[in-house]
C-alpha cells in the first residue's frame, strides 16, 4: 500500500518538529493543534478532537479516520500535517492506492499535506508516501536485466554439459 521515498531530503527525519491542525469549516479556521518531535516510525498524532489517528513513518504517513461514521460538509473538513523543521519533507509524495475515504481531496506543498474529508460518509484510511525517483526505477531495471542475463547464461551452460 505504500512506496518508499528514495530522496533523503523528501522524508521526515528524527528530531523534526511535526504539527497537525484540524481545520473546519474552512482551511483558515483551526479547531485543534497538536505537535510532536519525530522519534521514529510509529509516532502518532490525533486527528482533531477524537476523529482518528495519524501514524508517522520516515517515508509514509497513514491517516486513520475509522473512528467516525461521517464528516460534515464544509469547504474544508480535515487536517494539515506540517514538518516545521524540513520545508521539503513531503515534496513529491502522493496518495497511495487503497485509500478508503470517499470523497477525499488531498494536496501537498513541500512541507505540508492537506487531507480534506468534506462530506465523507465512508471513513477509512489513506496513506501518503514518497515516490521512487527515476534513477531508482533505472537501477531496478538494470538489476532485473542482470538477473535475466545470469539465468540465460546458466541455461546455456547446463545444455552444453548435457551434450
Amino acid at each position: 500500500m505504500t512506496l518508499v521515498a528514495t530522496n533523503s531530503f523528501a522524508a521526515i527525519s528524527v528530531g523534526d518538529s511535526i504539527q497537525v491542525q484540524y481545520l473546519f469549516p474552512n482551511a483558515s479556521n483551526v479547531i485543534q493543534t497538536d505537535s510532536t518531535t519525530f522519534t521514529g516510525s510509529g509516532d502518532t498524532l490525533p486527528i482533531g478532537p477524537g476523529y482518528g489517528t495519524i501514524f508517522l513513518g520516515a517515508n509514509s504517513v497513514l491517516f486513520d479516520g475509522t473512528c467516525c461514521s461521517s464528516y460534515a460538509g464544509a469547504s474544508f473538513n480535515g487536517v494539515e500535517l506540517t514538518d516545521l523543521t524540513n520545508g521539503g519533507a513531503f515534496a513529491g509524495w502522493t496518495l497511495q492506492p487503497g485509500a478508503t475515504f470517499s470523497p477525499l481531496v488531498e494536496s501537498m506543498s513541500g512541507g505540508s499535506i492537506f487531507m480534506n474529508w468534506q462530506s465523507s460518509s465512508d471513513i477509512g484510511q489513506a496513506t501518503v508516501a514518497g515516490v521512487p525517483e527515476p534513477t531508482t526505477w533505472a537501477m531496478m531495471l538494470i538489476g532485473l536485466g542482470g538477473l535475466g542475463a545470469a539465468m540465460r547464461s546458466r541455461r546455456k551452460h547446463a545444455v552444453a554439459l548435457a551434450v
